[in-house]
Parts: structure tokens; sequence; C-alpha cells
């Protein structure tokens, strides 16, 4: 398998740690558990991934912010390195203090 993701439940979140290498087809993977899931938040640590190439990561984020949007679920994003934060920022993703992802470009308005 290319990376080991664990999921450890707290009180109304998920908690997933990702590790290894994180391809397109973990992508997949992911947004099929975080769909199923009732949780009302999650939290994704990319910490310890050895690899998130840039493609991958803008995938990754086009799921997690449907996933925001249509679910009304809070995603919160650890362990991003800075390059791939300034990257989200100019495509109009930024983060929250605790790490959740605020969409600004997606919002719809009042």
């Amino acid at each position: 398998m290319e990376q080991l993701i664990d999921e450890i439940p707290a009180e109304e979140s998920l908690y997933y740690r990702l590790e290894g290498r994180f391809s397109r087809p973990a992508v997949s993977k992911l947004r099929r558990w975080l769909a199923g899931d009732a949780a009302a938040s999650v939290v994704l640590d990319v910490s310890h991934v050895d690899r998130l190439d840039d493609a991958t990561l803008a995938l990754l984020m086009v799921n997690l912010v449907a996933i925001v949007r249509r679910r009304g679920k809070a995603v919160v994003l650890r362990g991003l390195r800075q390059h791939q934060t300034r990257m989200l920022a100019h495509f109009g993703i930024e983060f929250g203090e605790d790490g959740s992802i605020q969409p600004r470009i997606w919002r719809r308005s009042a």
C-alpha cells in the first residue's frame, strides 16, 4: 500500500493521520471515506506524508472544498509545507487559525 492511514475517532470529529506517499488514487479513497462518515468535523494530518505533489494536493483540495460546501462538514488540514499553503492561497483557499479550510472564492453570497 502506498500510504498508511490511521483513523482515530475523537468526540465529534475524526482524525486521519496520513503517512508515506500520498497519491491520486489515495485521494479518491479518502473522499469515499469522508463522504461516508457522519462526523461533524474531520482533521487530516499530512505532516508524515513523504510525498504530496502539487497536482495531488490540488485534487485533494477540490474534494475537500466540495465536502465543506455540500455537507457543511468542518475540515482541518494540518502539516502542509509553507510553499503548499502559499500555492493554495493563490487559488483562493485560506486556512483559519485552527487549520480549518476557508475557501473564500467558493463561498456563496448571502
